[in-house]
C-alpha cells in the first residue's frame, strides 16, 4: 500500500496542508510562482508518498515504493486524502533548513533545470522572499485551494508525534 503525501503550509488560519491538485488551477493560486508547483501537481516535495507491505514479501525497496525483482513498481493500492489516510510530509522545516538544502535540491532534480538556472540569479533576500511565498498561503490563496479540494486542515503536532514514536 502506498500512502500519498500532503505537506504543511504556513497560514494565519491554523494548521493547513496542501494536497495534490490539478495543474490548471495552480496559476490562479500561486501566480508566477506556479512554475515551482507544476512538476509535482501542487506540492513542492515528492508526490510518490511512502509504501508499506507485509513482512516476508519479496520486494526491492526504492526511496518511496517497493518493486519486483525485475524493476516493476508494486502499486496494488494507493491511499490519499480522498480516503482519509495520507503521509504528512513535513517538507517545510523553516528557511534556514530550506536554504541549506537548496543547492542539493537543484543538483538532485528537486527543481527542473530551467527552475534551477532561474534560482541561480537570486540574491539572498530574493531567496528568502521566495521561500515565504512557496511555503505560506494568504487567505485568498487558502480559500482558492479549499474550493477545489487542494487544502486539508489537520490538528497535528509534529513534536507530539515525534515524541510518541521515538520517546522524549
Amino acid at each position: 500500500m502506498r500512502f500519498l503525501p500532503v505537506e504543511p503550509v504556513q497560514t494565519k488560519a491554523g494548521k493547513w496542508f496542501r494536497t495534490v491538485t490539478r495543474k490548471e488551477i495552480l496559476s490562479d493560486v500561486y501566480g508566477e510562482d506556479a512554475r515551482f508547483f507544476w512538476p509535482r501537481k501542487g506540492l513542492l516535495g515528492h508526490t510518490d508518498g511512502k509504501s508499506m507491505t507485509r513482512t516476508g514479501f519479496a520486494a526491492r525497496w526504492r526511496l518511496h515504493w517497493a518493486e519486483t525483482g525485475d524493476g516493476q513498481a508494486i502499486n496494488d493500492k494507493f491511499s490519499g486524502p480522498a480516503d482519509g489516510t495520507f503521509l504528512v510530509h513535513y517538507f517545510d522545516a523553516g528557511y534556514s533548513e530550506w536554504r541549506r538544502k537548496l543547492d542539493w535540491r537543484k543538483a538532485a532534480w528537486g527543481f527542473s533545470k530551467r527552475v534551477s538556472d532561474y534560482l541561480n540569479h537570486f540574491t539572498e533576500d530574493e531567496l528568502e522572499d521566495l521561500y515565504r511565498r512557496l511555503h505560506s498561503l494568504n487567505d485568498s490563496q487558502l480559500e482558492k485551494l479549499q474550493s477545489i479540494g487542494g487544502a486539508l486542515q489537520l490538528d497535528v503536532d509534529p513534536g507530539k508525534v515525534r515524541d510518541h514514536l521515538f520517546g522524549t
